[in-house]
């Protein structure tokens, strides 16, 4: 009798382990990134303001949604880029030709990985005639 509810609570207590794991993972991997200027990923051009970022870890994709509810949002492909350090601080990394702003990193606490996304056809066109790409870089507040 004693092995039996042994049994069952060993089990009970693995399978909650096992069905918190992916939940916790997914809630890390949230970010909310208030973006001050209009930026494009991909083919979509988002407006300013606040965005949810969500990265799938199995399969790096990058999940872009506006906080407040509207409609804009795009998902990318991302490809791994080792850190020269573990970052700290949720962070977007973009590009800025002029007054165009690309994204083209987005990195998560914790993670020893970034996700860079692939350059669009446009901003391939205007790095051809730009003196000089910027980095301008956003970090989450919390």
């Amino acid at each position: 009798m004693k092995n039996q509810a042994f049994r069952a609570i060993t089990l009970l207590s693995l399978f909650t382990i096992l069905a918190a794991a992916p939940a916790y993972a997914q809630s890390a991997d949230n970010i909310v990134m208030k973006v001050p200027f209009s930026f494009v990923v991909g083919k979509k051009t988002l407006p300013a303001g606040e965005y949810t970022v969500k990265r799938a870890l199995s399969t790096r994709l990058t999940l872009i949604r506006n906080a407040g509810g509207r409609r804009e949002c795009t998902t990318v492909l991302t490809m791994p880029v080792p850190p020269e350090t573990m970052a700290l601080a949720a962070k977007l990394i973009f590009h800025r030709y002029g007054d165009q702003y690309f994204l083209h990193q987005v990195w998560t606490p914790g993670s020893e990985r970034g996700g860079q996304l692939f350059e669009s056809r446009a901003e391939l066109e205007l790095a051809k005639s730009a003196s000089e790409v910027q980095r301008v870089s956003i970090i989450a507040a919390r």
